[in-house]
Parts: C-alpha cells; structure tokens; sequence
C-alpha cells in the first residue's frame, strides 16, 4: 500500500508528460512533402529534336493548411530541352500547372504573365481578379496564379537557339498553399520537349530513356520524393524504301531500269502536256511506332485539359485562359503536323518527276484507317518553312502550287485498295514533303506515295543513276546550332526553330537509272589472211512483229583487236571504225579485207572484234571461208556473242536472253 502511494506521483507526472506529447504531436505540421506519381512513359523519336515529353506530375502533402509556400523548381533532363522562348526573357511555352486547373479547378487556367508577377515570399500573396474562386475546406489552390511559365536558367546567353548544355528550365518564385495532411496539392510540369536524337536507340536490351531530374530551393521548403522521372523511351520513328507496283520492297542496291530509246510516260516528259501517268513505284514511310505520326493539332486540342493526350505535335493547348504567348504562339502549339520528306538526287536534266499529292496504302495494315492521311505541302529547303500559329486543326501549310502544274494523275496497276488514280504534280526542286493530317494512334502505318517519272524516246540528258532519301522533316544537319538564317530560310520574319524538327536524313536508295539504248557484239574470231577471208553481218533487229515501241536507228563503232601479217600492229586510226546509220529493220554486210556500204575494212587482219551499236536488238553473224562459195574447201560461220545483260523486253514478253 505504501509502495503504491509512493508511486502515484511519479504516475501522474507520467501521465502529465504523455498527454503534454500528445497535445503536442497534434500542433506539429508535417512538412510540405510532393512524391512524383508514376505515369505511363511515351515512346519518343530517336530522329526527334523537339520531342514531346512526358508529364512530370507529383502530389504534395503536409504544410501548414491555408499557408503559402514560395518554392522554385528547377527541371533537368538528361539531354538538352528545346522548347520555344523569348530571347529577351528566356521564358518558354513549358508550363507548372497547379491543381489541374480547367478540370477539377473551377478557376480553370490563370497564368502569371512573368516571374516577377509571382509572390514574393511565403504568405505575401496577391490576389488576381477571376483567381479567387470561393473554395470550401480549400481543396484546391485559390488566391493566386496557378498557371506558371518555365524560363531558361540564363536568360540573355546563347539564345539564338538550342546550344550544347541547356538542359534545365527553372520555374521561380511559384506559391504553394499546403493543404495540410489532409489534403493534396497537385504539380504537373507540361510541354517539355527534348532532343532525344543525342541519346539515341540503345543497342542492348535496356531501352534509351529521357529522365527528368527535379529539385526545389530554398532547402527545408519542399521535400521532393523520387525526383528522378522517365519521361520518354527512345525508339527509332521511321523506316522508309522504295517499293515496286505491287508493294514488294526494291532492294537498296538495285536500281529502278529503264532505257534511252524506250522513253517512259513520254506525254509527261518536259514540255508534253498528256495527263496520264503510269507509277511504276512507291515510297513507303512506315512508323516505327504507333504514335510516330501525328497531325498538327487534334480536335478538341485548344481548350485541352491537363492530362488529357490528343496524339499530335502539339502538347497542351487552352486558349481559354490568359497563358501569355511564346513569340507569337499559343503555349503548346507546333507549326506542322509530323512532315515526310523524299530527297531525289542526280535527277537528269529532261527527266520528270511526279509524286501523288496524298498517300495511298497498298495494303493497309490491320486496323489501319483509311482515313489516315498526309498531304503534299509546300516547304523550304529543309523541309520546314510556312509556319502556322493558328490553334484550328489542319494542315500547317499551303498544298503544292498551282493548278497549272499539277494536271497529272497517277496509277499503279498492283494497288488493291481505293484510289486508283491520284492528282499528281512535277517535283521541281528536288524534294517532296508531305504533311499527315490524320493518323491512328492504335497501329503501325504505312503511309505511301506513289511515284512516276517521265522522259521522251531518244531524248538527250536522261542519262544516270538517280537516287531518293526519305526521313522526317524538317530536318538540321547540325542540331546543336539554329540561326535565323538556318530556320525558314526565305520566309521573312520568322527566326523560331521549326516545331517539330528533326536530323537528317538516312542513307540514300537507288532509283531510277536510264541507261543507253545499245547493243554490244563480240565476233571472237575474224581473219583475212593466207587466203582465208571473213563476212560479217550486223542487224538491227528493233523492228518486229511484237509492237516493240523503241524502233532506233544508229551506227556501229567496229572495234579490232589482233595484228596484220607478220605480226605487225594496227596502223593508228585503223584499230576503230564507225559504220554508217543501219536503219531499223535492216542489215548491214561487209568483209574484213575489202569492206562494205559505208565500211572501208581491214586487209591483212586477224583477231577479234567487238562491235558498239547505239541501237538496241543488234544481232551479228561471220562467215569464214577460203575461197569462193562452191569452190572452198573451208567454210564456217557462227553467231556473234551479245555482250549484254538478259532481260531485255521487246514488245510486252522479255526476251534477248541470248548473252550466253
């Protein structure tokens, strides 16, 4: 008993000290704690300069509730940001918006004009008219900004364009009421775009990632909780070849053949006026993923919602609130939807190029929508140029001109599915570029545009192996250094890099080459000499009953290698001669020692020849004998070896397969 009493007070300063803490612990605020919430991660373009990123988003708890908090945010990547800014100010079109303001936040966006318009400090807060919604229990932030412009970290330095090492965006001075332990805060960093091309595809089975680091300052303010955050996997966007009429991929290392005497589509060659054309090919550009193409801006993208994803070049878009414009544009805003570029090089001076103003699928893959579409469009050198501000969905840049050049339809006899024939025009500047307007974000597509080329029968400067590239547009060979003068180039007042924009282009692919009409004939064994003598024949066997279309006429260059008797060399200026023009469907004859119409022959010669007609269907024949027909003992003739390659089509079947 004694025990006990002597214990009660030791008891009640116990239970005095317990009850002190816990009165206590309930006054303690926790701190102001924002956790990133995991999102999922777009793939982004390994070819892409100005990659949309991912949203960084991250729900903060704790704080007193009803305090403001003055934080500043700093946001790196592990590779340089592109976005468009001010060079006056640095501030660009990335934005912080706070508590989703347009969806849950009935104050919907209101944007601080500048840094210097945020609070200054915790609890000096102002209080902008239409800001200040009456809010219940505060549940989300109310009696300030809550829209808030990303700024590059030196503003004035090295804004001409996007320069090695700017790889941050800070936003100042950003007020953050707590909500308290019972309440959340929510942050979402948007607009954010990066060069993923400097990080390129990963050659092992990890993928390449774009990674956002955040940090806050002054220190003790904001606990950021796993401040490292994926925002994009980098993967390649585009495959692109050439394929024939019924879609089968043409090899890089072959060619698309045709002949000077044949001519192709001749009623388009330069100067003809026909409107027909036959497409013997396509160029096919094939995501690498599913959301590799995207139009300019989607349906519905200008009054967007934070978190909402419209698949296209644009990011965030709401012109409803006051979000102050990035030089001239609208936050979020591209000039173009994704551009398709065909480069053709080496095209021969009389030789035409036609491309279908829009694509056409041979096969569309499954699911595809036929509705999926890219339109010709006009474009600089780049690829880029008529940029667009605009905030209505289309295409960003006017059609290829004009009525008068582009009277030409194309078909192609292997497509199976609509569109038959497509309004077609003349590639003048050795490029083509076309622009989607339409794509589906649910598969891979192939977006292919057909090709036809054009030049008349025997014409001169047709010649030549040609070649075509295809890659995204536009495109910097040089990423890390824009210049005015590199950007729209000819389009006056405009010095903003191209959104979107992306590297050069990949390897070049053979395309057409037209090559001489001619025929090549090795006779292996001639001779006038101790009595024997040699005929020769030369035909020009281009007329025929197969309504073969390139009839020629032309001469022949005889070519003799051997000796006169005794050994003795070929007088200079004998060892080659040019016949006279053998007309199509005729023969020409002569004998080596004596010579014939047009050819003055060789006496005294042995060896071999080798005959080089500028026809085609040359065919030749020697006759050896020792004396006069009936009157010889030796007597032997044979066929001439034609030199050239089989495959050789006469009429509509293939055939001179004779090189043998």
């Amino acid at each position: 008993m004694v025990a006990f009493r002597k214990l009660s007070p030791a008891f009640a300063v116990a239970a005095l000290l317990l009850g002190s803490a816990s009165a206590y612990a309930q006054t303690v605020n926790t701190p102001l704690t924002c956790r990133s919430n995991a999102a999922v991660v777009p793939q982004v373009r390994a070819e892409g300069l100005t990659e949309l990123t991912g949203d960084l988003v991250f729900i903060c708890t704790g704080g007193a509730p009803g305090t403001f908090q003055t934080v500043n945010f700093q946001v790196f990547l592990n590779t340089n940001i592109t976005n468009r800014f001010e060079s006056s100010t640095g501030l660009t079109d990335a934005l912080l918006l706070i508590d989703e303001p347009g969806a849950l936040n009935p104050n919907g966006i209101c944007a601080s004009p500048a840094p210097a318009s945020n609070p200054a400090g915790a609890g000096v807060v102002a209080f902008p008219a239409g800001c200040n919604a009456a809010a219940a229990g505060v549940t989300y932030q109310t009696g300030t900004y809550n829209t808030f412009r990303g700024q590059r970290p030196q503003p004035g330095a090295n804004l001409t364009g996007v320069n090695a090492g700017e790889n941050s965006l800070v936003w100042t001075g950003i007020p953050i009421l707590s909500p308290g332990t019972s309440g959340t805060r929510t942050l979402r960093f948007v607009n954010m775009r990066a060069n993923a091309s400097a990080l390129g595809v990963s050659s092992t089975f990890v993928p390449s990632y774009v990674y956002a680091f955040v940090s806050s300052s002054p220190q003790n303010v904001v606990a950021i909780e796993n401040s490292q955050v994926p925002v994009g996997i980098v993967q390649t966007g585009l495959q692109f070849n050439v394929t024939n009429c019924s879609g089968t991929t043409v090899s890089s290392g072959s060619s698309l053949a045709a002949s000077q005497c044949t001519g192709q589509n001749t009623g388009a060659a330069p100067g003809a006026s026909s409107s027909g054309l036959t497409s013997v090919f396509g160029l096919r550009f094939r995501e690498g993923f599913a959301t590799a193409f995207k139009p300019r801006l989607a349906t519905g993208q200008s009054t967007s919602l934070p978190g909402q994803n419209f698949n296209s070049e644009s990011g965030f878009v709401n012109t409803t609130g006051n979000i102050p414009l990035t030089n001239g544009y609208p936050a979020g805003v591209a000039d173009s939807g994704t551009r398709l570029m065909a480069r053709f090089t080496n095209i021969p001076s009389n030789v035409a190029i036609y491309v279908s103003v829009t694509n056409i699928n041979f096969t569309p893959a499954a699911g595809q929508p036929l509705g999926s579409q890219a339109v010709l469009v006009n474009a600089d050198p780049t690829g880029g140029g008529f940029p667009n501000n605009s905030t209505t969905p289309g295409v960003g840049s006017p059609v290829f001109p004009g009525s008068s050049n582009s009277p030409f339809t194309l078909a192609c006899a292997g497509i199976t599915d609509a569109g038959a024939a497509l309004s077609a025009v003349q590639v003048t500047n050795g490029q083509a570029v076309w622009e989607v307007t339409n794509s589906s974000s649910n598969s891979v597509e192939d977006f292919t545009f057909l090709v036809g080329y054009a030049f008349a029968a025997n014409a001169t400067g047709v010649l030549g192996q040609s070649t075509v590239t295809g890659s995204f547009a536009p495109f910097y060979a040089t990423p890390n250094t824009f210049t005015s003068s590199t950007v729209g180039a000819g389009y006056a007042g405009y010095s903003n890099p191209f959104i979107p924009r992306f590297t050069g282009p990949a390897a070049t692919t053979n395309f057409i080459n037209v090559t001489a009409c001619t025929s090549n004939l090795l006779f292996p064994f001639l001779t006038n000499q101790i009595g024997f003598e040699t005929g020769v024949a030369i035909a020009n066997t281009s007329m025929d009953p197969f309504s073969t279309s390139n009839r020629s006429d032309g001469t022949c260059t005889l070519n003799y290698y051997g000796t006169l008797p005794n050994n003795q060399a070929i007088p200079a200026g004998s060892e080659k001669e040019t016949t006279g023009t053998i007309v199509s469907g005729q023969t020409l004859s002569f004998t080596i020692g004596s010579g014939g119409t047009g050819v003055r022959g060789l006496a005294g010669f042995q060896g071999y020849m080798i005959a080089q007609c500028n026809f085609r269907f040359a065919h030749g024949f020697a006759f050896i004998t020792d004396g006069p027909i009936g009157q010889s003992r030796v007597a032997e003739g044979y066929l001439a070896l034609v030199l050239d390659g089989g495959g050789v089509v006469r009429g509509s079947a293939t055939g001179e397969s004779l090189a043998q």
